[in-house]
């Protein structure tokens, strides 16, 4: 068995792998090792981290000295453009986001080895939870909107990434996309360029695909405003 410090160039631990006949494993705080590929990931894609092999006694004082409150993204066979959840840690309490776009208490890391085909990498410190969670809704979202959403495809935008994981704040709604899209107010829909500032950095705003149920609910949303 062999144990792996993984870190960033500026020396931050990102997380401590080690590695079995079984595979590669990764520490995610209470649940202990879980399945991971975080150094075949290193060696093929990643040239902004480097893994350090270490003893066994060291990767349990750097295990020992890590927050108690990590975020982790849990991976499948889509790959890392559709995670399968999102899942953040505090000690000893655990909540996920899912693919069911809300977060819940969860026992998922735990039980991890049991499932087959998934696999976790831990996120960086400076990334949020709750910005994790809103890549995880984009992707789901956007999953949805080519296989199962039909007609014209809709967006909710809102102020940040954060307020986004509730469409309650959402202060606009566009439909189209970034070439010919309009926005929705007063009761008609007027050309606007909301998605393509998103696309070209001309606004803070972001964006979610919606569903058309929930595109007109929040139509009678902005009506009443």
């Amino acid at each position: 068995m062999k144990y792996y410090v993984v870190r960033d160039f500026g020396s931050d631990v990102q997380a401590v792998v080690r590695t079995r006949l079984v595979g590669e494993e990764i520490h995610a705080g209470a649940a202990g090792w879980v399945p991971s590929d975080v150094l075949r990931y290193l060696r093929r894609d990643d040239l902004l981290h480097r893994a350090e092999q270490v003893t066994e006694e060291q990767a349990g004082a750097v295990i020992a000295a890590r927050p108690a409150r990590r975020c982790f993204r849990v991976l499948s066979v889509e790959g890392p453009k559709l995670p399968f959840a999102v899942v953040e840690v505090d000690g000893q309490q655990e909540r996920a986001y899912t693919r069911e776009l809300a977060w819940g208490p969860s026992d998922l890391l735990a039980g991890l080895g049991h499932l087959s085909g998934l696999r976790v990498v831990e996120l960086p410190q400076q990334m949020s939870a709750e910005y994790a969670a809103y890549d995880l809704a984009f992707a789901q979202r956007t999953f949805l909107r080519h296989h199962r959403w039909k007609g014209v495809p809709y967006y909710a935008i809102f102020n940040s990434a954060r307020g986004a994981l509730d469409l309650a704040n959402a202060i606009a709604l566009v439909k189209g996309d970034a070439w010919d899209e309009y926005e929705y107010g007063k009761g008609e829909w007027v050309r606007c360029s909301l998605l393509r500032g998103i696309s070209n950095g001309g606004n803070t705003y972001e964006e979610l695909p919606i569903s058309p149920d929930e595109a007109h609910r929040l139509m009678e949303r902005l009506d009443t405003r």
